[in-house]
């Protein structure tokens, strides 16, 4: 059928496209239930001529697509395992950023008092407190 529709398609005498294409799909649908890998691929040369695409573009782009996915998959796997070897590293990280924010909040506290114990402390405290926060000074 493939080289039959071809030689008709070149000559002008073949059915209509529409007509053609929806023979198509429906006999590689009937194909791939009788799984004929043989009748697939000619199915598929035929689409690929109707498409006027070459038979290497369509193989070119599966194989770009393949290569970039696996580039992916690769770059996945080495950012887990970065991951997991940074793991430890970053728990630190994390435990001293927790002790940071508790310790801002003391020295926040601290400057609070001695802005009180000087006579100007209730002016700078006003400021702070009108913010909507208890004594955030550097609490950014």
């Amino acid at each position: 059928m493939a080289q039959g529709w071809q030689e008709q398609f070149q000559n002008g005498s073949g059915p209509s496209r529409s007509v053609e294409l929806s023979g198509l799909v429906r006999e590689a649908t009937e194909s791939l239930v009788r799984m004929d890998a043989d009748r697939l691929e000619e199915l598929a040369r035929c689409c690929r001529d109707l498409n006027r695409e070459p038979a290497g573009m369509i193989d070119q782009r599966v194989d770009q697509r393949l290569a970039t996915q696996d580039s992916m998959r690769e770059r996945t796997r080495e950012l887990a395992r970065e991951l997991t070897r940074q793991r430890a590293s970053m728990d630190v990280f994390a435990r001293l950023l927790v002790e940071t924010r508790a310790n801002l909040r003391v020295l926040s506290h601290l400057h609070a008092l001695r802005l009180r114990a000087s006579g100007m402390g209730e002016f700078a405290l006003s400021g702070l407190e009108r913010s909507g926060r208890k004594v955030g000074y550097g609490d950014n």
